[in-house]
C-alpha cells in the first residue's frame, strides 16, 4: 500500500479498525512504562486520508512532490527514552 498512500478504502477501514482495537487495549495504562514502545520501528502504514503536501510520517519527502523526487525504500520511527536523547 506504499505505507498507506495507495491503500483502498476497504484496506483503510480495516487498518483503522485494527489500530482502534490496539489503542483501546492500551487504555488506562502507561505506555511509556512498557519496553515495547521504546524502540526503532519500521512504519508500514500511515492512516491520514491525503498526503498531497506532506505526510505525518516523513513530512514533505512523503508528500506528492517528495515521492516523485525521492524514492522511499523504507520509513522508520524511533521512540527513545530521555536518557538516549
Amino acid at each position: 500500500t506504499d505505507r498507506g498512500i495507495a491503500a483502498s478504502d476497504s484496506t483503510r477501514a480495516e487498518a483503522s479498525s485494527l489500530i482502534s482495537a490496539l489503542e483501546e487495549s492500551w487504555a488506562g495504562t502507561d505506555a511509556f512504562a512498557s519496553p515495547y514502545l521504546l524502540r526503532n520501528t519500521e512504519v508500514v502504514y500511515v492512516g491520514q486520508s491525503s498526503s498531497k503536501g506532506s505526510n505525518a510520517a516523513g513530512g514533505k519527502y512523503r508528500g506528492r512532490i517528495g515521492r516523485a523526487l525521492f524514492r522511499t525504500d523504507a520509513l522508520f520511527q524511533h521512540v527513545l527514552d530521555d536518557v538516549a536523547v
